[in-house]
């Protein structure tokens, strides 16, 4: 194995580490929103397609774009619910901060 496929596997991991915990932290919120099952298989899909990104990557810069790509997925269900007028930081009342 050459140096940089082994600089490659290690930057890997960390990256691996991050897709999982924001695809965690994303079931855990959406399983207790309303729209759960319309949108439970789009996000598992979405969260398998950087995963196996990242598993197959050979470039150090992409593979750290994918961290980046699963950390943006991560906001998609508190932004829906803002979108909507229901804010996560007021358990969904639809007053979210600064709103009079």
């Amino acid at each position: 194995m050459n140096c940089y496929m082994r600089i490659l596997e290690e930057q890997a991991e960390p990256v691996k580490d991050s897709i999982n915990q924001d695809r965690n932290r994303v079931f855990e919120v959406l399983n207790t929103k309303s729209y759960k099952d319309a949108k439970f298989n789009r996000y598992l899909e979405l969260f398998k397609e950087i995963m196996d990104g990242a598993e197959h990557c050979n470039n150090v810069s992409t593979l750290r774009s994918y961290a980046d790509k699963a950390e943006a997925l991560k906001a998609a269900p508190a932004q829906r619910d803002e979108r909507r007028g229901h804010s996560p930081c007021e358990g969904g009342s639809g007053k979210g901060r600064g709103r009079a």
